[in-house]
């Protein structure tokens, strides 16, 4: 049917980001990036979604972050509660960026920046990555 199962549980959202970010971190160990984290405050907030897909979104952002900046920059992750009860999770970085137009595309299927820079610093990418990830994030009823 092509729709994505999620398989609801009660987790730990602070110890989820944690680990994932050691996992990134031990993935990039070589690679002179500094990560600044900001979730103290959901650092005991318990979470009813599918805590594998939020790992596999954090992973995809965090090692997008990693690749696409270079040695001497930085990578900060920061999650907060909203008004609404919702989670917002950023990741943001000192990368190379992206253009406007780009931004309004990257998320969709086989969609990626092609130019020699990105060619050269993730030469095997497909362009699904953020698709993917954006559909795992509305599925769980996010963006």
């Amino acid at each position: 049917s092509g729709a994505l199962s999620l398989k609801l549980k009660a987790f730990d959202l602070g110890g989820t980001i944690k680990k994932t970010i050691e996992l990134v971190q031990l993935r990039y160990q070589n690679k002179k990036v500094e990560i600044h984290c900001q979730y103290n405050k959901i650092i005991n907030i318990k979470c009813l979604n599918d805590e594998n897909r939020l790992e596999q979104i954090l992973l995809n952002l965090l090692s997008n972050a990693f690749k696409f900046t270079p040695e001497g920059g930085s990578v900060q992750v920061e999650a907060s509660e909203k008004p609404d009860d919702t989670i917002q999770i950023l990741v943001t970085d000192t990368g190379i960026g992206m253009k406007e137009v780009e931004m309004e595309t990257i998320f969709h299927e086989f969609q990626k920046i092609d130019n020699e820079e990105t060619a050269k610093l993730n030469p095997h990418g497909n362009g699904l990555g953020l698709w993917i990830s954006r559909c795992m994030a509305q599925a769980m009823g996010g963006d």
